[in-house]
Protein backbone atom coordinates (compact mmCIF):
# COMPACT_ATOMS: atom_id res chain seq x y z
CA UNK A 1 0.00 0.00 0.00
CA UNK A 2 1.27 3.32 -0.96
CA UNK A 3 1.05 6.31 1.36
CA UNK A 4 3.37 8.45 -0.64
CA UNK A 5 3.43 10.21 -3.98
CA UNK A 6 5.66 8.49 -6.75
CA UNK A 7 4.91 7.01 -10.40
CA UNK A 8 1.54 7.42 -10.87
CA UNK A 9 0.20 5.29 -14.32
CA UNK A 10 -2.76 7.15 -16.05
CA UNK A 11 -5.19 4.02 -15.49
CA UNK A 12 -6.94 2.08 -12.78
CA UNK A 13 -9.95 -0.60 -12.64
CA UNK A 14 -11.02 1.57 -10.04
CA UNK A 15 -10.90 4.74 -8.85
CA UNK A 16 -12.12 5.32 -5.31
CA UNK A 17 -12.52 8.85 -3.96
CA UNK A 18 -12.63 9.32 -0.27
CA UNK A 19 -10.46 6.83 2.20
CA UNK A 20 -13.26 6.63 4.81
CA UNK A 21 -14.94 3.34 6.38
CA UNK A 22 -16.58 2.90 3.42
CA UNK A 23 -14.08 3.70 0.39
CA UNK A 24 -11.57 1.35 1.91
CA UNK A 25 -14.17 -1.19 2.50
CA UNK A 26 -15.25 -1.12 -1.43
CA UNK A 27 -11.32 -1.37 -2.15
CA UNK A 28 -10.82 -4.26 -0.26
CA UNK A 29 -14.08 -5.98 -1.41
CA UNK A 30 -12.86 -5.41 -4.99
CA UNK A 31 -9.26 -6.75 -4.13
CA UNK A 32 -10.67 -9.78 -2.29
CA UNK A 33 -12.21 -10.42 -5.97
CA UNK A 34 -9.30 -9.82 -7.96
CA UNK A 35 -10.32 -6.26 -8.95
CA UNK A 36 -7.41 -3.38 -8.32
CA UNK A 37 -7.99 -0.08 -7.45
CA UNK A 38 -6.75 3.12 -6.50
CA UNK A 39 -8.19 5.18 -3.39
CA UNK A 40 -7.70 8.68 -3.20
CA UNK A 41 -7.80 9.96 0.55
CA UNK A 42 -7.62 14.22 0.68
CA UNK A 43 -6.85 14.32 3.93
CA UNK A 44 -3.50 13.35 5.47
CA UNK A 45 -4.61 13.09 8.95
CA UNK A 46 -7.56 10.90 10.07
CA UNK A 47 -9.81 12.39 12.94
CA UNK A 48 -9.66 10.22 16.12
CA UNK A 49 -13.39 11.87 16.43
CA UNK A 50 -15.24 8.34 17.67
CA UNK A 51 -18.20 9.41 15.12
CA UNK A 52 -19.68 5.98 14.13
CA UNK A 53 -19.21 2.62 15.91
CA UNK A 54 -21.92 0.62 15.25
CA UNK A 55 -21.15 -2.43 12.86
CA UNK A 56 -24.81 -4.16 12.30
CA UNK A 57 -25.12 -7.88 11.82
CA UNK A 58 -24.96 -7.59 8.26
CA UNK A 59 -21.89 -5.39 8.15
CA UNK A 60 -20.03 -8.01 9.78
CA UNK A 61 -21.61 -10.73 7.99
CA UNK A 62 -20.06 -8.91 4.79
CA UNK A 63 -17.01 -8.93 6.66
CA UNK A 64 -17.13 -12.45 7.58
CA UNK A 65 -17.97 -13.76 4.26
CA UNK A 66 -14.06 -12.14 2.97
CA UNK A 67 -12.20 -13.40 5.65
CA UNK A 68 -11.70 -9.76 6.72
CA UNK A 69 -9.95 -9.24 10.32
CA UNK A 70 -12.99 -10.03 12.49
CA UNK A 71 -10.65 -11.37 15.41
CA UNK A 72 -9.17 -7.51 15.26
CA UNK A 73 -12.92 -5.85 15.28
CA UNK A 74 -14.25 -8.24 17.89
CA UNK A 75 -11.60 -7.85 20.59
CA UNK A 76 -11.16 -3.98 20.01
CA UNK A 77 -15.45 -3.42 20.48
CA UNK A 78 -16.71 -2.22 23.37
CA UNK A 79 -16.83 -5.09 26.10
CA UNK A 80 -20.28 -6.55 25.75
CA UNK A 81 -21.38 -6.54 28.92
CA UNK A 82 -20.75 -2.30 28.57
CA UNK A 83 -23.18 -2.01 25.96
CA UNK A 84 -26.35 -3.57 26.44
CA UNK A 85 -28.80 -0.07 27.44
CA UNK A 86 -29.82 2.97 26.91
CA UNK A 87 -30.37 5.28 30.43
CA UNK A 88 -32.86 7.79 30.50
CA UNK A 89 -31.87 10.59 33.58
CA UNK A 90 -32.42 14.04 34.87
CA UNK A 91 -29.00 14.25 34.99
CA UNK A 92 -26.34 11.03 34.75
CA UNK A 93 -26.06 11.00 38.53
CA UNK A 94 -29.49 12.43 39.47
CA UNK A 95 -32.42 11.10 39.02
CA UNK A 96 -33.14 8.12 36.67
CA UNK A 97 -36.71 7.82 34.73
CA UNK A 98 -36.14 4.28 32.76
CA UNK A 99 -34.41 2.40 30.51
CA UNK A 100 -34.35 0.86 27.16
CA UNK A 101 -32.15 -2.14 26.04
CA UNK A 102 -29.88 -1.77 23.15
CA UNK A 103 -29.72 -4.08 20.43
CA UNK A 104 -30.15 -7.13 22.53
CA UNK A 105 -29.32 -9.84 19.92
CA UNK A 106 -27.85 -12.93 19.57
CA UNK A 107 -26.89 -15.80 17.31
CA UNK A 108 -30.47 -17.20 16.53
CA UNK A 109 -30.75 -15.01 13.24
CA UNK A 110 -26.93 -14.21 12.50
CA UNK A 111 -23.50 -15.65 13.11
CA UNK A 112 -22.36 -12.33 14.31
CA UNK A 113 -24.45 -9.74 16.52
CA UNK A 114 -23.49 -5.92 16.27
CA UNK A 115 -20.96 -4.99 18.28
CA UNK A 116 -20.06 -0.76 19.23
CA UNK A 117 -16.47 -0.36 17.35
CA UNK A 118 -15.59 3.31 17.24
CA UNK A 119 -14.76 4.35 13.39
CA UNK A 120 -10.95 5.84 13.88
CA UNK A 121 -10.40 1.68 14.94
CA UNK A 122 -12.53 0.81 12.43
CA UNK A 123 -10.27 2.68 9.64
CA UNK A 124 -7.23 1.19 11.20
CA UNK A 125 -8.09 -2.39 10.92
CA UNK A 126 -9.17 -1.89 7.47
CA UNK A 127 -6.29 0.40 6.60
CA UNK A 128 -4.02 -2.62 8.09
CA UNK A 129 -6.01 -5.15 5.95
CA UNK A 130 -5.25 -2.90 2.47
CA UNK A 131 -1.78 -2.89 3.46
CA UNK A 132 -1.51 -6.87 3.46
CA UNK A 133 -2.69 -6.70 -0.67
CA UNK A 134 -0.80 -4.89 -3.91
CA UNK A 135 -4.29 -4.23 -5.01
CA UNK A 136 -5.22 -1.84 -3.18
CA UNK A 137 -3.15 1.34 -3.60
CA UNK A 138 -4.19 4.44 -1.14
CA UNK A 139 -2.79 7.63 -1.67
CA UNK A 140 -3.10 9.91 1.05
CA UNK A 141 -3.23 14.40 0.75
CA UNK A 142 -4.51 13.56 -2.73
CA UNK A 143 -7.59 15.58 -3.17
CA UNK A 144 -9.73 15.23 -6.94
CA UNK A 145 -10.29 18.51 -8.65
CA UNK A 146 -12.46 17.45 -11.34
CA UNK A 147 -13.93 14.32 -12.17
CA UNK A 148 -15.69 13.40 -15.53
CA UNK A 149 -17.32 10.56 -17.06
CA UNK A 150 -17.63 9.24 -20.58
CA UNK A 151 -18.67 6.25 -22.58
CA UNK A 152 -15.00 4.68 -21.74
CA UNK A 153 -13.62 5.83 -18.74
CA UNK A 154 -14.37 8.09 -15.73
CA UNK A 155 -11.36 10.69 -15.80
CA UNK A 156 -9.95 12.33 -12.99
CA UNK A 157 -8.24 15.36 -12.07
CA UNK A 158 -5.92 14.70 -8.79
CA UNK A 159 -3.96 17.89 -6.93
CA UNK A 160 -1.74 16.34 -4.23
CA UNK A 161 -0.35 18.78 -1.04
CA UNK A 162 2.85 19.55 -2.61
CA UNK A 163 0.90 20.78 -5.75
CA UNK A 164 1.76 18.48 -8.14
CA UNK A 165 -1.35 17.77 -10.34
CA UNK A 166 -2.07 14.47 -12.60
CA UNK A 167 -4.37 12.71 -14.21
CA UNK A 168 -6.20 8.95 -13.39
CA UNK A 169 -8.71 7.40 -16.06
CA UNK A 170 -10.32 4.31 -14.18
CA UNK A 171 -13.04 2.30 -15.67
CA UNK A 172 -15.64 3.16 -13.11
CA UNK A 173 -14.91 5.57 -9.91
CA UNK A 174 -16.78 5.45 -6.50
CA UNK A 175 -17.50 8.53 -4.66
CA UNK A 176 -16.87 7.75 -1.02
CA UNK A 177 -16.16 11.09 -0.26
CA UNK A 178 -19.13 11.66 2.84
CA UNK A 179 -21.98 13.26 3.44
CA UNK A 180 -20.49 16.89 1.61
CA UNK A 181 -19.87 14.98 -1.35
CA UNK A 182 -17.72 17.56 -3.80
CA UNK A 183 -18.27 14.58 -6.19
CA UNK A 184 -21.74 15.01 -5.73
CA UNK A 185 -22.08 18.67 -5.99
CA UNK A 186 -19.53 18.10 -9.47
CA UNK A 187 -22.08 15.75 -10.86
CA UNK A 188 -24.71 18.45 -10.08
CA UNK A 189 -26.58 15.37 -8.72
CA UNK A 190 -28.93 16.78 -6.08
CA UNK A 191 -30.85 15.32 -3.00
CA UNK A 192 -34.61 15.26 -1.95
CA UNK A 193 -35.46 15.43 1.90
CA UNK A 194 -34.60 17.50 4.68
CA UNK A 195 -31.36 19.20 4.95
CA UNK A 196 -31.64 20.95 8.46
CA UNK A 197 -33.66 18.67 11.07
CA UNK A 198 -31.80 19.94 13.87
CA UNK A 199 -28.41 22.17 14.51
CA UNK A 200 -26.17 19.77 17.05
CA UNK A 201 -23.35 19.63 18.80
CA UNK A 202 -20.77 16.56 19.42
CA UNK A 203 -18.52 17.16 22.10
CA UNK A 204 -15.88 14.12 22.09
CA UNK A 205 -13.92 14.12 25.44
CA UNK A 206 -11.71 11.56 27.06
CA UNK A 207 -12.10 10.22 30.97
CA UNK A 208 -12.82 7.29 32.99
CA UNK A 209 -16.51 7.35 33.51
CA UNK A 210 -16.65 3.78 35.53
CA UNK A 211 -17.67 5.02 39.03
CA UNK A 212 -19.93 7.57 37.64
CA UNK A 213 -21.76 5.18 35.87
CA UNK A 214 -21.65 2.51 38.53
CA UNK A 215 -23.70 -0.55 38.47
CA UNK A 216 -25.20 0.77 35.12
CA UNK A 217 -23.17 0.05 32.54
CA UNK A 218 -24.52 1.13 28.64
CA UNK A 219 -24.27 2.60 25.54
CA UNK A 220 -26.28 5.43 25.77
CA UNK A 221 -27.31 7.88 28.87
CA UNK A 222 -29.61 10.78 28.35
CA UNK A 223 -29.26 13.63 30.35
CA UNK A 224 -32.61 15.32 29.67
CA UNK A 225 -31.99 18.24 32.70
CA UNK A 226 -29.12 19.75 31.86
CA UNK A 227 -28.48 23.09 30.70
CA UNK A 228 -27.34 21.67 26.61
CA UNK A 229 -30.00 18.70 26.91
CA UNK A 230 -27.87 15.23 25.34
CA UNK A 231 -26.89 11.94 25.35
CA UNK A 232 -23.81 10.36 26.99
CA UNK A 233 -22.25 7.85 24.38
CA UNK A 234 -20.27 5.09 25.82
CA UNK A 235 -17.16 4.18 22.72
CA UNK A 236 -15.52 3.42 25.96
CA UNK A 237 -16.61 3.80 29.75
CA UNK A 238 -12.96 3.94 30.95
CA UNK A 239 -11.60 6.18 28.45
CA UNK A 240 -13.73 7.75 24.98
CA UNK A 241 -17.05 9.22 25.05
CA UNK A 242 -19.13 11.84 22.98
CA UNK A 243 -21.80 14.29 24.38
CA UNK A 244 -24.11 15.06 21.49
CA UNK A 245 -26.91 17.71 21.94
CA UNK A 246 -29.37 17.93 19.53
CA UNK A 247 -29.79 21.39 21.11
CA UNK A 248 -26.90 23.13 19.35
CA UNK A 249 -26.16 26.88 20.90
CA UNK A 250 -25.71 29.39 18.67
CA UNK A 251 -21.66 29.93 19.23
CA UNK A 252 -19.53 26.81 19.03
CA UNK A 253 -18.20 26.67 22.50
CA UNK A 254 -14.86 26.66 23.98
CA UNK A 255 -12.93 23.44 25.43
CA UNK A 256 -13.27 25.21 28.48
CA UNK A 257 -17.04 25.84 27.54
CA UNK A 258 -17.51 22.39 26.35
CA UNK A 259 -15.98 21.39 29.99
CA UNK A 260 -18.29 22.79 31.30
CA UNK A 261 -21.37 21.44 29.79
CA UNK A 262 -20.40 17.81 29.91
CA UNK A 263 -19.72 18.56 33.81
CA UNK A 264 -23.14 20.20 33.95
CA UNK A 265 -24.84 17.42 32.32
CA UNK A 266 -22.99 14.75 34.40
CA UNK A 267 -23.91 16.18 37.53
CA UNK A 268 -20.53 16.09 38.75
CA UNK A 269 -17.26 17.71 38.43
CA UNK A 270 -14.94 15.39 40.32
CA UNK A 271 -13.65 13.32 37.47
CA UNK A 272 -11.22 13.97 35.47
CA UNK A 273 -12.04 14.71 31.09
CA UNK A 274 -10.07 15.99 28.75
CA UNK A 275 -12.00 17.76 25.89
CA UNK A 276 -10.86 16.36 22.52
CA UNK A 277 -12.88 17.81 19.55
CA UNK A 278 -15.97 20.43 19.59
CA UNK A 279 -17.99 19.70 16.66
CA UNK A 280 -21.11 21.89 15.35
CA UNK A 281 -22.96 19.99 12.68
CA UNK A 282 -26.70 20.10 11.18
CA UNK A 283 -28.55 16.87 11.17
CA UNK A 284 -30.21 16.00 7.75
CA UNK A 285 -32.49 12.92 6.37
CA UNK A 286 -31.49 13.20 2.52
CA UNK A 287 -30.98 10.82 -0.62
CA UNK A 288 -29.01 11.90 -3.69
CA UNK A 289 -31.65 11.55 -6.79
CA UNK A 290 -29.28 9.62 -8.56
CA UNK A 291 -26.46 7.21 -7.22
CA UNK A 292 -25.14 7.21 -10.88
CA UNK A 293 -23.69 9.70 -13.49
CA UNK A 294 -22.24 7.43 -16.60
CA UNK A 295 -19.22 5.32 -14.91
CA UNK A 296 -19.57 7.12 -11.48
CA UNK A 297 -21.20 5.70 -8.73
CA UNK A 298 -22.13 7.75 -5.24
CA UNK A 299 -21.91 4.99 -2.48
CA UNK A 300 -22.52 5.32 1.49
CA UNK A 301 -22.81 8.69 3.08
CA UNK A 302 -22.17 10.40 -0.59
CA UNK A 303 -25.31 9.25 -1.69
CA UNK A 304 -27.70 9.18 1.40
CA UNK A 305 -27.46 11.21 4.62
CA UNK A 306 -29.38 10.10 7.87
CA UNK A 307 -29.58 11.05 11.04
CA UNK A 308 -27.41 9.30 13.54
CA UNK A 309 -30.10 8.11 15.94
CA UNK A 310 -30.13 4.17 14.82
CA UNK A 311 -26.92 3.61 13.61
CA UNK A 312 -28.04 3.01 10.40
CA UNK A 313 -25.68 5.39 8.16
CA UNK A 314 -21.94 3.57 7.89
CA UNK A 315 -23.45 0.39 7.62
CA UNK A 316 -26.09 1.21 4.87
CA UNK A 317 -23.00 2.48 3.12
CA UNK A 318 -20.91 -0.74 3.47
CA UNK A 319 -23.50 -2.77 1.99
CA UNK A 320 -23.77 -0.48 -1.12
CA UNK A 321 -20.34 -1.41 -1.56
CA UNK A 322 -20.59 -4.70 -0.81
CA UNK A 323 -23.99 -4.41 -3.58
CA UNK A 324 -21.82 -2.80 -6.37
CA UNK A 325 -18.28 -4.40 -5.70
CA UNK A 326 -19.89 -7.77 -7.08
CA UNK A 327 -21.31 -6.29 -9.90
CA UNK A 328 -17.98 -4.96 -11.45
CA UNK A 329 -16.28 -7.44 -11.00
CA UNK A 330 -18.58 -9.68 -12.87
CA UNK A 331 -18.68 -7.09 -15.68
CA UNK A 332 -14.79 -7.32 -15.53
CA UNK A 333 -14.97 -11.00 -15.52
CA UNK A 334 -16.83 -11.43 -18.38
CA UNK A 335 -20.04 -12.59 -16.88
CA UNK A 336 -22.22 -10.04 -17.39
CA UNK A 337 -23.34 -7.35 -19.71
CA UNK A 338 -22.57 -3.26 -18.47
CA UNK A 339 -26.12 -2.90 -17.90
CA UNK A 340 -26.18 -5.09 -14.34
CA UNK A 341 -24.91 -1.66 -12.83
CA UNK A 342 -27.96 -0.23 -13.72
CA UNK A 343 -29.48 -2.25 -10.95
CA UNK A 344 -27.72 -1.09 -8.30
CA UNK A 345 -29.05 1.79 -7.64
CA UNK A 346 -32.70 0.25 -8.17
CA UNK A 347 -31.84 -2.20 -5.45
CA UNK A 348 -30.08 0.24 -3.15
CA UNK A 349 -31.87 3.28 -3.10
CA UNK A 350 -35.19 1.95 -1.66
CA UNK A 351 -33.37 0.58 1.58
CA UNK A 352 -31.59 4.50 1.71
CA UNK A 353 -35.45 5.83 1.69
CA UNK A 354 -36.42 3.38 3.99
CA UNK A 355 -32.97 3.89 6.80
CA UNK A 356 -33.59 7.41 6.18
CA UNK A 357 -37.11 7.79 7.47
CA UNK A 358 -36.69 5.61 9.96
CA UNK A 359 -33.99 7.17 11.55
CA UNK A 360 -35.98 10.78 11.24
CA UNK A 361 -38.76 9.01 13.06
CA UNK A 362 -35.83 7.86 15.69
CA UNK A 363 -34.49 11.48 16.16
CA UNK A 364 -38.53 13.11 16.42
CA UNK A 365 -38.40 10.07 19.20
CA UNK A 366 -35.51 11.16 20.87
CA UNK A 367 -36.99 15.18 20.84
CA UNK A 368 -40.06 14.12 22.59
CA UNK A 369 -37.81 12.82 25.77
CA UNK A 370 -36.00 16.37 25.69
CA UNK A 371 -39.52 17.39 25.73
CA UNK A 372 -40.15 16.34 29.45
CA UNK A 373 -39.94 18.19 32.72
CA UNK A 374 -38.24 16.81 35.74
CA UNK A 375 -42.42 16.87 37.18
CA UNK A 376 -44.02 15.27 34.16
CA UNK A 377 -46.15 12.55 35.08
CA UNK A 378 -44.62 9.29 35.38
CA UNK A 379 -46.91 8.01 32.49
CA UNK A 380 -45.33 10.69 30.09
CA UNK A 381 -41.95 9.64 30.86
CA UNK A 382 -43.14 5.81 30.09
CA UNK A 383 -44.35 7.27 27.05
CA UNK A 384 -41.89 9.06 25.49
CA UNK A 385 -39.10 6.40 26.94
CA UNK A 386 -41.28 3.50 25.55
CA UNK A 387 -41.47 5.39 22.23
CA UNK A 388 -37.24 5.04 21.87
CA UNK A 389 -37.30 1.23 21.51
CA UNK A 390 -37.38 0.96 17.98
CA UNK A 391 -34.97 3.28 17.68
CA UNK A 392 -32.86 1.63 19.52
CA UNK A 393 -33.52 -2.00 18.24
CA UNK A 394 -34.42 -2.69 14.74
CA UNK A 395 -32.66 -6.01 13.85
CA UNK A 396 -35.76 -6.54 10.85
CA UNK A 397 -34.10 -3.59 9.10
CA UNK A 398 -30.23 -4.50 9.61
CA UNK A 399 -30.55 -8.02 7.88
CA UNK A 400 -34.71 -7.83 6.64
CA UNK A 401 -34.34 -5.58 4.22
CA UNK A 402 -34.56 -6.92 0.56
CA UNK A 403 -34.11 -6.33 -3.20
CA UNK A 404 -37.69 -7.96 -3.99
CA UNK A 405 -39.61 -5.99 -6.17
CA UNK A 406 -43.06 -6.00 -4.60
CA UNK A 407 -41.07 -6.87 -0.72
CA UNK A 408 -43.37 -7.82 2.16
CA UNK A 409 -43.13 -5.77 5.32
CA UNK A 410 -41.42 -7.38 8.95
CA UNK A 411 -44.37 -6.43 11.70
CA UNK A 412 -41.90 -3.69 13.03
CA UNK A 413 -38.21 -2.48 12.67
CA UNK A 414 -36.73 -5.02 15.32
CA UNK A 415 -39.70 -8.14 14.77
CA UNK A 416 -37.24 -10.14 12.39
CA UNK A 417 -38.73 -13.01 10.89
CA UNK A 418 -36.60 -15.21 8.39
CA UNK A 419 -37.68 -15.57 4.99
CA UNK A 420 -36.63 -16.87 1.66
CA UNK A 421 -38.05 -15.47 -1.25
CA UNK A 422 -36.29 -14.01 -4.07
CA UNK A 423 -34.56 -10.86 -3.01
CA UNK A 424 -33.95 -11.80 0.63
CA UNK A 425 -30.57 -12.41 2.37
CA UNK A 426 -30.63 -16.22 2.82
CA UNK A 427 -31.63 -16.68 6.07
CA UNK A 428 -28.83 -17.86 8.67
CA UNK A 429 -29.35 -21.04 10.59
CA UNK A 430 -26.58 -22.93 12.24
CA UNK A 431 -24.98 -26.20 10.31
CA UNK A 432 -21.90 -28.26 10.38
CA UNK A 433 -19.44 -27.44 7.31
CA UNK A 434 -16.37 -30.24 7.58
CA UNK A 435 -17.64 -31.43 10.90
CA UNK A 436 -17.12 -27.58 12.43
CA UNK A 437 -20.08 -25.74 13.56
CA UNK A 438 -20.77 -22.78 10.80
CA UNK A 439 -23.34 -20.93 9.49
CA UNK A 440 -25.52 -21.69 6.47
CA UNK A 441 -24.19 -18.20 5.11
CA UNK A 442 -20.73 -19.71 4.76
CA UNK A 443 -21.89 -22.01 2.50
CA UNK A 444 -22.16 -19.38 -0.05
CA UNK A 445 -19.68 -18.34 -3.02
CA UNK A 446 -18.89 -14.41 -1.96
CA UNK A 447 -17.04 -14.75 -5.57
CA UNK A 448 -19.78 -15.90 -7.90
CA UNK A 449 -23.53 -18.11 -7.32
CA UNK A 450 -24.36 -21.01 -4.93
CA UNK A 451 -26.61 -23.45 -6.29
CA UNK A 452 -27.98 -25.03 -3.25
CA UNK A 453 -29.59 -28.51 -3.92
CA UNK A 454 -30.63 -31.51 -1.92
CA UNK A 455 -28.98 -34.62 -2.68
CA UNK A 456 -31.61 -36.35 -4.06
CA UNK A 457 -31.68 -33.44 -6.97
CA UNK A 458 -30.12 -33.52 -10.23
CA UNK A 459 -29.50 -29.88 -10.63
CA UNK A 460 -26.04 -29.20 -11.77
CA UNK A 461 -24.00 -26.11 -12.53
CA UNK A 462 -23.92 -27.05 -16.13
CA UNK A 463 -27.45 -26.02 -16.49
CA UNK A 464 -26.38 -22.19 -16.36
CA UNK A 465 -23.45 -22.75 -19.00
CA UNK A 466 -20.78 -20.56 -18.76
CA UNK A 467 -22.50 -18.72 -15.53
CA UNK A 468 -20.18 -18.21 -12.30
CA UNK A 469 -22.83 -21.23 -10.35
CA UNK A 470 -21.29 -23.71 -7.59
CA UNK A 471 -23.36 -26.02 -6.64
CA UNK A 472 -23.77 -27.01 -2.95
CA UNK A 473 -24.67 -30.43 -2.31
CA UNK A 474 -27.15 -30.82 1.45
CA UNK A 475 -26.99 -33.71 2.73
CA UNK A 476 -27.85 -35.00 6.16
CA UNK A 477 -23.86 -35.00 7.42
CA UNK A 478 -24.84 -31.00 7.31
CA UNK A 479 -27.34 -30.97 9.95
CA UNK A 480 -29.55 -28.07 9.09
CA UNK A 481 -32.30 -27.52 11.12
CA UNK A 482 -35.93 -28.99 9.80
CA UNK A 483 -37.46 -25.12 9.60
CA UNK A 484 -34.30 -24.13 7.72
CA UNK A 485 -34.53 -26.46 4.80
CA UNK A 486 -38.55 -26.20 4.95
CA UNK A 487 -38.15 -22.22 4.68
CA UNK A 488 -36.02 -22.43 1.76
CA UNK A 489 -37.83 -25.59 -0.13
CA UNK A 490 -34.58 -27.37 -0.03
CA UNK A 491 -36.39 -30.46 1.89
CA UNK A 492 -36.68 -31.76 -1.55
CA UNK A 493 -35.69 -32.09 -5.19
CA UNK A 494 -36.31 -28.40 -5.26
CA UNK A 495 -33.39 -25.62 -5.25
CA UNK A 496 -32.19 -22.24 -4.64
CA UNK A 497 -29.60 -20.11 -6.28
CA UNK A 498 -28.24 -17.37 -4.10
CA UNK A 499 -25.93 -14.05 -5.52
CA UNK A 500 -22.36 -13.29 -4.91
CA UNK A 501 -23.83 -10.88 -1.97
CA UNK A 502 -26.13 -13.42 -0.57
CA UNK A 503 -29.42 -12.32 -1.72
CA UNK A 504 -31.58 -15.40 -3.23
CA UNK A 505 -31.89 -14.83 -7.16
CA UNK A 506 -34.26 -17.41 -7.60
CA UNK A 507 -35.80 -20.29 -6.56
CA UNK A 508 -37.74 -23.95 -7.16
CA UNK A 509 -40.00 -26.77 -6.22
CA UNK A 510 -38.48 -29.70 -8.02
CA UNK A 511 -35.53 -30.18 -10.65
CA UNK A 512 -37.51 -30.71 -13.86
CA UNK A 513 -36.12 -29.44 -17.11
CA UNK A 514 -38.98 -26.73 -16.79
CA UNK A 515 -37.48 -25.63 -13.87
CA UNK A 516 -34.12 -25.23 -14.77
CA UNK A 517 -34.87 -23.71 -17.94
CA UNK A 518 -36.75 -20.75 -16.07
CA UNK A 519 -33.89 -20.64 -13.40
CA UNK A 520 -31.20 -20.07 -15.95
CA UNK A 521 -33.14 -17.36 -17.57
CA UNK A 522 -33.41 -15.76 -14.28
CA UNK A 523 -30.02 -15.54 -13.97
CA UNK A 524 -29.06 -14.40 -17.40
CA UNK A 525 -31.68 -12.19 -17.41
CA UNK A 526 -29.89 -10.49 -14.84
CA UNK A 527 -26.38 -10.92 -16.02
CA UNK A 528 -27.21 -9.45 -19.43
CA UNK A 529 -26.70 -13.23 -21.14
Amino acid sequence: MSTQFGEHNHGAPVLIVGGGPVGLTAALLLAKQQVPSIVLERRTERSEAPRAHVLNPRTLEIYRSFAFDMPAMLAQAAAPEDDRASYFDWKTTGKHFGSVPFEEQDDTHTPHPRISLEQPRLERILLEEAARTSLVEVRVGHRVTDLVTDGFAAVATVETTGGETYRIDADYALACDGANSETRERLGIGMHGQPDVQPCLTIHFEGDLRKVVGDRPGMFFWSVGAELPGIFIAYDIEKSWVYLSFMAPEAVPSVDQAQAIVYDALGADEVDIVVRHVIPWVMTAQVADSYRAGRIFLVGDAAHRFPPSGGLGLNTGIQDAHNLAWKIKAIRSGHADPDLLDSYEMERRPVAEQNTAQSLANAGSALNVFKLREDSPKEDWDAAIGGMYYGLNSLALQIGFTYADDPAEHKSVQDFVPRAHPGDRMPHAWCRIGGNRQSTLDLLDPHGFTLLVDAQSSWRAADFGEAPVRVVTLGPEYGLPEWWTELTGLAGAGAMLVRPDGHILDSAVDDSSEARGAMRRTLHALLGR
